[in-house]
């Protein structure tokens, strides 16, 4: 597949436009610019050509529904059938055989992914993803990864949240603490962001700087 694309800015949309080959614009606002723009693109396209295995595939429809997303709302996205949403979903010896549906699922997982904040819908996640304990988007470092396995379960960062609390003495001083807001902090208690990997680390740096002013 030919990924070579040319960038322009469109001065009535101001955005930035991708134009087939051989349309080379001629008003960029500089050289680089346009260029940086275009490798970027290019990089998006070859990317979202990628072959993922059926493994992969499935960790992402599962991820979708585990951020509260209807295996219903996912068929019509991607333009599938709800039965077969849900048997590539739950069946590990199924498979996508069609590559058109393969790259809708992994730019709908994508396009959740960035634009959602890793928050979960208001109707939580679904009964199946529930049942089976299905991590969302943001649990995932590199969900293409197949040793990667999020250890770090929601209620464990809860409960470390809950006893920094109650050694800090507020919701807030542990917020400025590791620098986020304290709706962002209260968000993570309640499990509205499941953000268990990003931010388990400061969390329990946090943790263990208390254990060593106590010892000293």
């Amino acid at each position: 597949m030919d990924t070579r694309i040319t960038v322009h800015y469109d001065h009535r949309t101001r955005l930035w436009v991708c134009s087939p080959p051989g349309s080379w614009p001629t008003d960029w606002p500089t050289w680089h610019r346009a260029m940086d723009e275009a490798n970027w693109h290019a990089q998006m396209l070859r990317d979202m050509h990628l072959v993922r295995p059926p493994w992969a595939l499935r960790r992402r429809l599962r991820a979708l529904q585990a951020q509260g997303y209807t295996p219903e709302w996912i068929a019509k996205k991607i333009q599938a059938n709800v039965s077969d949403v849900t048997t590539w979903s739950t069946d590990p010896h199924s498979a996508i055989k069609s590559p058109t549906t393969s790259r809708r699922i992994v730019r709908l997982y994508d396009w959740v992914d960035e634009h959602t904040g890793g928050r979960i819908r208001d109707t939580g996640p679904t009964p199946e993803a529930t049942a089976n304990g299905w991590f969302p988007p943001a649990a995932w470092d590199d969900i293409d990864n197949p040793d990667e396995n999020p250890a770090v379960t929601e209620g464990a960062l809860q409960d470390l949240l809950k006893a920094l609390v109650d050694r800090m003495g507020s919701q807030k001083q542990v917020a400025d603490a590791v620098g986020i807001s304290t709706g962002h902090l209260y968000n993570l208690l309640t499990g509205r962001y499941h953000e268990s990997k990003k931010w388990e680390r400061a969390f329990r740096d946090l943790w263990e700087s208390l254990a060593t002013q106590a010892a000293a």
